[in-house]
């Protein structure tokens, strides 16, 4: 299963490779989608379809006076994972979890077996961040449904890779999620480089720009 890289030194850029087993690379980049207040950068019947379990990626920014309104609706079989950057938002599942997610914060929903949830912006701040969607494993899609947040102190660091997922050197995710990818908040200074090694039982890698511009080394905004 792939890792994921993500950058966050704005617009919104999405890059992506990975390699078969005959070790053939293939590319793709997209703009998006955009349908406020998210932009979908993957789903999984073009992109989604080569960097799988990595299903959907969502980057939303909302403005709380114009909040569509979002009721309890049910998901299964997969897990999302929400990492705020602005502003603040508000969380509830039929699993018993409840809660604001503040800036820097993450919230892990695993809707495995199934699940209701709902939220949406918390105060009068935007709200500005990435909704990750996962396909779970097969030996997980039926199991108990559950949910995790996590403060943003509550996280390790790699050099300048927050550890979101998964593993990088010496740091490691309290999130319960499968140990076969790897999901990072990175924050480079203009000119700083950052290189990255993927596991070698990882076969794809993607970016996604946050703010700023990346070299990749073709340029991402």
């Amino acid at each position: 299963m792939p890792p994921a890289r993500k950058a966050s030194p704005r617009g919104s850029g999405y890059r992506q490779r990975s390699h078969t087993d005959t070790d053939h690379e293939r590319t793709a980049r997209t703009g998006g989608r955009s349908r406020w207040p998210i932009t979908r950068f993957v789903i999984p019947s073009d992109v989604g379809a080569l960097i799988k379990p990595f299903v959907f990626l969502d980057y939303f920014d909302i403005d709380p006076k114009h909040m569509p309104a979002i009721g309890f609706h049910p998901h299964s079989g997969i897990a999302t994972l929400t990492l705020l950057f602005e502003g603040q938002i508000s969380y509830e599942e039929t699993s018993g979890t409840k809660g604001i997610i503040e800036p820097g914060g993450v919230e892990w929903m695993r809707a495995a077996g199934g699940v209701w949830h709902t939220g949406g912006v918390a105060g009068t701040a935007r709200a500005k961040g990435y909704q990750l969607w996962v396909a779970l494993p097969p030996e997980m899609e039926s199991i108990e449904s559950g949910a995790q947040y996590l403060g943003r102190k509550q996280f390790q660091s790699q050099g300048p890779a927050r550890v979101i997922l998964g593993r990088h050197g010496e740091a490691a995710s309290k999130v319960s999620a499968p140990a076969t990818m790897n999901y990072f908040d990175v924050a480079l200074r203009k000119g700083e480089k950052w290189r990255y090694e993927p596991p070698d039982n990882h076969t794809g890698a993607w970016v996604a720009v946050h703010r700023g511009k990346l070299a990749t080394p073709e340029i991402v905004d």
